[in-house]
């Protein structure tokens, strides 16, 4: 669709979109140019590993519906569970193909690590050595997990942080009980577009439609 080339073997399916397309099948238009950090709970808390896999679901439908490509989109991604991590800066792929295949995590169980992953965004993460122009807009979507900390007061601190660097927040929760209060203090505005939340398989696509709409327009 959309002049996309696709591959679909035993294997995978994915199609490589011109430009202003994103999508599974090149569906979907998306012209904004921009950089994106995917900040992904793998820490099995809650419902270890049915939550832990929503969140990396939703990052893939998320990466497979942006235009990603050197110049346009970039995207990376920080994980947190018993502390937080990089898994891949902005300039470690430039292909959608690449990103996709490294969105395989094992699980990190231990003290929740949102507080240290928000403050990686402003101290490493978008930063001209890791790729960060400084010249385009800035996203981070927080995808975290029901099960939070009681006391979230460090966590509001650094997304305040990186909210006065001008990286626009959007902050999701999955699974049973969701901490709305939290993704709501997280956010860059505590609207249906920039909080989201779901309690089951079938809120994930829905989330990452949604999400990519606000994102491309």
């Amino acid at each position: 669709m959309n002049g996309g080339n696709c591959l679909n073997d035993v294997k995978k399916f994915i199609c490589q979109c011109p430009a202003d397309f994103g999508g599974e099948t090149c569906s979907r238009r998306c012209a904004r140019t921009y950089e994106v950090a995917i900040v992904l709970d793998i820490s099995g808390s809650g419902d270890v590993g049915r939550v832990v896999d929503w969140n990396i679901n939703l990052a893939r439908q998320i990466v497979l519906g942006l235009p990603i490509r050197p110049g346009r989109l970039s995207l990376g991604v920080v994980t947190f569970g018993n502390g937080s991590r990089v898994s891949f800066y902005l300039n470690t792929y430039n292909s959608k193909d690449d990103i996709l295949n490294a969105l395989s995590f094992r699980l990190a169980t231990g003290p929740n690590g949102l507080q240290s992953a928000l403050q990686m965004l402003t101290t490493d993460f978008f930063t001209s050595a890791r790729g960060s122009s400084g010249s385009v807009p800035k996203v981070a979507v927080v995808i975290t997990s029901s099960d939070t900390p009681s006391d979230y007061s460090g966590i509001v601190q650094a997304a305040t942080a990186a909210r006065n660097a001008n990286i626009e927040i959007y902050a999701v929760s999955l699974g049973d009980g969701p901490n709305v209060a939290m993704v709501n203090a997280i956010a860059s505005n505590s609207t249906a577009n920039h909080v989201y939340t779901g309690s089951q398989t079938s809120d994930i696509g829905t989330i990452a439609g949604n999400l990519l709409t606000i994102l491309c327009q």
